[in-house]
C-alpha cells in the first residue's frame, strides 16, 4: 500500500490549489530560475558590459484588464479515449478531481486579475476545422493544439505565427520548456513547442512500467531494484535484454509461444520500439545552428538497432499492441510480463482498474554505462502542441493568453497532474516518482521524426521492427534523398 505520508501529502498539495495568487512563479535562489545578461558597455558595444542576473519565474506581464473577452482554444475531442482530450483547456464546473478542479481554479485566477475567460472547443480532427478556418479566412481561434506532425504541416503552409515575435510571449519564463524550445527552434523561428499548459504532451511522453513482484519470484532478482541500476547508470540495453530473455517463458502448456505466455516485454505499438532506440542515443535528425541536419548511419547506429532487435524484435519475448487477440496492457496486468513500454495516461485508462501488484517505473535503457543520460520520446501520433494562428487578428492578444496560461498553469494545473496526480495518486511510491522526474529530464523532439521525412521514421517504426530485420541503412540509403528535398522545402518555407 501507498506510505500515508504521501496521502498526507496529497491533501496539503490539493488545498493549495485553491488558494488564488495575484502573481505566478516560485520564490527563492533556484539557479534554474534565473539567466546571465551581459548589457551593453557606456560607449554602446558588447562584451565589456554589467553582468546581471534576472528571474526567470517572474512575470513580464503588465497589468491589463482586458474587458471580459474571451480566449478560444481550439483542441482535441478524444472520443471514448480519455488519453487523448485535452482537458487542460477549461472545466465547466469544480468536481472533485484534482486535475478538473486545478483547470477551473486557474481559470477563475485569470479571470479575477486579467479579466480574460478561456473557452475551449473540443473537435475529434482539429488540423481538418483548423484547416478550413485559415483558407476560408475565419478568426474564430486564439491557440489550437496540435497532433505533432500536423502543426508542422500548417507550420510549413505558412499559417502559424511564428512565437518568437508574438507580443507577450516570454520563452525566456521558468514555465516554457526550454528543451523542446530548442529543439523545436528552426532558423531563429519557432511555430510550435509546448510549456507548462500542455498536459495531454505529458500524459503521452513513453515511460516504462516494471513488474517488481514478479522481478523477485525469480530467485536470482529476489533482492533486485532495477531502480537500483537505473541510479547507477548501468540501466542498459544489454540489462534489458536479459532480463526479457529471462522473463519469457511457457505458461499454458501449448507448444508455441502464444498470448497466454510470458512475455519478458509488451509494448504499446511499433512507436514503442522507435522510443527504444532514442533512449539508446538513436537519432534521426539533429539541429545544428538553428538547421535540422540528418544524423545518418554509422556503426553506433547499426548496433544500437541490432541490440534491441535482438530482444524487442523476438515474438516469443515481445508482445505488440495489435499483433495478438490479448491486450500487451491487460497481459501485464494479469502478470505475465516483465516489462511495459507505454505512457503516464495508461493509470487512467486502465492501470487503475486491472493492475493489483507493485510495480515500479523506469526511463528507456541506455545504449551502455558511457551514455551519459536516459532519453525518452514523444508520442508522435497522440502528443500535443500548441501554435497561435496567423490569421488570428489581434496577436497581441493572442500572446498575452498563451503566456498567462503557461505562467499559471505551473503552480495550478501541472502541479495537479503532475505532482498530485502522477506521483502521489497513481504511482506506487516515491521510488516511482523519482523515476518519473528522471524520464521527464531528456525528452526528445526529434524535427525529422515528427515530419517522417523520406518515411525515416517509418522505417524504424513500421519496416524494421515488422521484418525483425536491421534493413534500415538499406532503406536510409533508398529514401535519403527524397527525406532532404522535403527537409529542404520545409526550410525554404520557413524563410519565405
Amino acid at each position: 500500500m501507498k506510505n500515508i505520508c504521501r496521502l498526507m501529502t496529497l491533501v496539503l498539495v490539493l488545498s493549495t490549489l485553491l488558494v488564488c495568487f495575484s502573481a505566478c512563479g516560485t520564490d527563492g535562489e533556484d539557479p534554474s530560475n534565473t539567466t546571465v545578461i551581459t548589457t551593453a558597455d557606456e560607449g554602446g558595444e558588447t562584451g565589456d558590459g554589467a553582468t546581471t542576473t534576472e528571474d526567470r519565474s517572474v512575470s513580464k506581464l503588465p497589468d491589463k484588464d482586458w474587458g471580459g473577452d474571451s480566449y478560444s482554444v481550439l483542441g482535441r475531442d478524444g472520443g471514448v479515449h480519455v488519453q487523448f482530450y485535452n482537458h487542460e483547456i477549461a472545466a465547466d464546473t469544480l468536481n472533485g478531481e484534482v486535475v478538473n478542479d486545478a483547470v477551473y481554479t486557474r481559470n477563475e485566477m485569470i479571470k479575477t486579475k486579467y479579466n480574460i475567460i478561456v473557452q475551449k472547443t473540443l473537435r475529434s480532427d482539429v488540423y481538418a476545422t483548423a484547416d478550413l478556418l485559415y483558407k476560408s479566412g475565419d478568426d474564430l481561434y486564439d491557440l489550437v493544439i496540435y497532433v505533432p506532425k500536423y502543426a508542422q504541416m500548417h507550420a510549413e503552409q505558412g499559417f502559424l505565427s511564428d512565437l518568437t515575435t508574438v507580443p507577450h510571449v516570454n520563452l525566456n519564463h521558468i514555465a516554457w520548456n526550454d528543451y523542446a524550445n530548442e529543439q523545436l527552434t528552426v532558423m531563429g523561428r519557432l511555430y510550435y513547442t509546448t510549456s507548462d499548459f500542455l498536459i495531454q504532451d505529458k500524459s503521452r511522453t513513453y515511460i516504462i512500467l516494471y513488474n517488481r513482484g514478479l522481478l523477485r519470484s525469480f530467485e536470482e532478482y529476489s533482492d533486485l531494484y532495477i531502480e537500483d541500476w537505473v541510479e547507477s547508470g548501468e540501466w542498459t540495453l544489454e540489462k534489458a535484454a536479459q532480463l526479457v530473455s529471462d522473463f519469457s517463458y511457457e505458461v499454458d502448456g501449448i507448444d508455441g509461444h502464444n498470448e497466454n505466455d510470458a512475455f519478458g516485454l509488451t509494448l504499446e505499438g511499433p512507436n514503442s520500439f522507435a522510443t527504444l532506440l532514442i533512449g539508446a542515443g538513436f537519432r534521426f535528425s539533429t539541429v545544428e545552428d538553428g538547421v535540422p541536419k540528418f544524423v545518418g548511419v554509422d556503426e553506433k547506429i547499426i548496433s544500437i538497432i541490432d541490440k534491441t532487435l535482438a530482444f524487442a524484435g523476438d515474438r516469443t519475448m515481445a508482445m505488440y499492441d495489435g499483433e495478438w487477440p490479448a491486450s500487451p496492457t491487460l497481459t501485464w496486468c494479469d502478470g505475465r510480463s516483465l516489462l511495459f513500454c507505454s505512457f503516464p495516461s495508461v493509470f487512467e485508462s486502465s492501470l487503475n482498474k486491472y493492475c493489483n501488484f507493485e510495480f515500479g517505473i523506469l526511463p528507456f535503457p541506455k545504449y551502455d554505462t558511457a551514455q551519459e543520460k536516459y532519453y525518452t520520446h514523444i508520442n508522435i501520433g497522440y502528443g500535443s502542441f500548441f501554435a497561435i494562428p496567423m490569421i488570428a487578428e489581434n496577436q497581441e492578444f493572442c500572446g498575452f493568453g498563451l503566456e498567462v496560461l503557461t505562467e499559471f498553469s505551473t503552480d495550478t494545473t501541472l502541479e495537479a497532474f503532475y505532482e498530485t496526480k502522477c506521483k502521489l495518486q497513481d504511482v506506487y511510491d516515491q521510488r516511482c516518482a523519482d523515476m518519473l522526474d528522471l524520464v521527464f529530464e531528456n525528452v526528445v523532439y526529434d524535427i525529422a521524426a515528427i515530419c517522417n521525412y523520406g518515411g525515416l521514421y517509418d522505417h524504424i517504426a513500421t519496416t524494421v521492427i515488422t521484418m525483425n530485420m536491421n534493413v534500415y541503412q538499406r532503406l536510409y540509403n533508398k529514401t535519403i534523398d527524397q527525406a532532404q528535398i522535403e527537409l529542404d522545402e520545409m526550410l525554404a518555407s520557413y524563410s519565405a
